[in-house]
């Protein structure tokens, strides 16, 4: 008996296995070339970023260089009058970066003495050099030849325009260096600040020191706690470009990025 030849598969199966192959070819080319578009496409996007980056930084740069041309750096000295316990206290704290013209050295007494509302003495040793300033000419109070119990820190002395033949000016230590933290305390015992006439608590006056920007301020009060230190103008224009400049990043980089297939 004669056998069957052996035959292909039916043309039906070979048509459809045709189509398998073309399909699976398509959707290979589409995917890598999808792929290989959103590749490209994300670091063009990284590079124009960066591109800004540089000149938002820049321009930060720049304006952080006006604002503080602008204002230059200014230091201040603040004497608080406040009671502590059951004793009247005086703190001079600070720093001044320029100490005045027309020093005149002088002398006093070592210990303290407050001759309100124009005079406040603070003398911790024998000598001490005087500069002129602008500003009120007393601080408030009554009291008169008050001596203090206890001194500490460097001399300093505010005397004022209002006792009679004297010009306001203020007098400090003469090893205080400039730009250097400065502290001078004096402390009245058995008194308060409201026995001695400060009634109104804050800001007194303020005395600029003559051919400086620098200020010396009056309060009654205690001085206020110390804060976290503030960043200049620089860092903080730079920190907010650098704050923007990621948020930016963030939200380009995870935009969806479509790309439609090719046939």
């Amino acid at each position: 008996m004669q056998g069957n030849p052996q035959q292909g598969p039916p043309k039906a199966a070979w048509a459809n296995r045709e189509r398998v192959h073309l399909q699976l070819k398509r959707f290979r080319g589409w995917g890598g070339n999808h792929f290989k578009n959103v590749f490209f496409s994300t670091m063009q996007k990284l590079r124009h970023i960066s591109s800004n980056s540089s000149k938002i930084i820049a321009c930060a740069a720049a304006a952080a260089a006006l604002l503080w041309c602008a204002n230059p750096a200014k230091a201040i000295l603040n004497i608080n009058i406040y009671d502590d316990g059951p004793n009247l206290t005086v703190v001079v704290s600070g720093s001044l970066s320029a100490l005045g013209s027309n020093a005149v050295s002088d002398g006093c007494i070592p210990g303290g003495l407050l001759f309100s509302p124009y005079v406040l003495v603070i003398c911790a040793g024998a000598t001490h050099n005087s500069y002129p300033v602008t500003g009120p000419d007393g601080f408030g109070g009554t009291a008169e030849n008050l001596p203090a119990g206890s001194t500490s820190g460097a001399t300093f002395i505010l005397q004022l325009a209002g006792v009679p033949g004297e010009v306001s000016g203020y007098a400090i230590d003469p090893n205080y260096v400039p730009a250097q933290p400065f502290f001078s305390s004096a402390t009245f015992n058995n008194t308060s600040a409201l026995a001695q006439g400060f009634t109104v608590p804050g800001l007194v006056g303020t005395w600029t020191i003559n051919d400086t920007s620098e200020s010396i301020n009056v309060f009654v009060g205690p001085p206020s706690s110390p804060s976290a230190a503030v960043p200049g103008p620089l860092l903080l224009l730079g920190a907010g470009a650098a704050f923007g400049w990621s948020r930016r990043i963030r939200r380009r980089i995870t935009a969806p990025v479509s790309t439609p297939p090719q046939a």
